[in-house]
């Protein structure tokens, strides 16, 4: 009993002087990256028949640093990309609504913030009049302006084109 005591004590301050600690996002990586690609998407990420929005922005966060996590494609806990083939991306990777969850469930990563507060490299969803669900995503790019796919565009003010009455909520990369 004295044995796993004394390895419990030295597990603990282990990791009192070594602590986890959390990543650097690159704001300014994930807004270089934005302005890289809103216009023409990445090739690399370019999926036919897609909705490309919050695949875009998936890029954006990921261009930031932040690391995809896990591999299961329904599991709204796990972000990742490896390719457009069946299990080979998340749907939190590419689904708005999906993204919303992923983001409510992993307080490490993001915070939920009004548009007015956020960052370079937030993001912020759109829920459309008379929809039950986030139905699209952008970046925050800085003085009110958003960049985004479906469809490109850059550094746009982010109410432009947003009809009256749209919910708009904004996740801020903490991680």
């Amino acid at each position: 009993m004295r044995k796993h005591i004394v390895l419990l004590f030295l597990v603990l301050l282990l990791f009192a002087i070594h602590p986890v600690a959390a990543g650097n996002y690159d704001r300014t990586a994930a807004v270089s990256y934005a302005d890289q690609y809103c216009a023409n998407p990445n090739p690399s990420y370019t999926c036919s028949g897609w909705n490309d929005c919050t695949n875009f922005t998936s890029q954006v966060l990921h261009a930031g640093g932040l690391p995809e996590v896990g591999w299961w494609q329904w599991n709204r806990a796990h972000w990742f990309f490896h390719g457009c083939g069946w299990f080979q991306h998340s749907n939190t990777w590419s689904v708005p609504s999906w993204f919303d969850d992923h983001a409510e469930r992993t307080s490490s990563r993001y915070e939920m913030r009004s548009v007015n507060n956020l960052q370079l490299g937030d993001i912020i969803l759109f829920r459309w009049p008379g929809d039950s669900d986030w139905g699209h995503a952008a970046v925050y790019i800085e003085n009110q302006l958003r960049s985004q796919h479906t469809p490109n565009r850059c550094r746009v003010w982010i109410w432009y084109n947003v009809p009256s009455g749209t919910v708009v909520r904004g996740w801020h990369v903490k991680w």
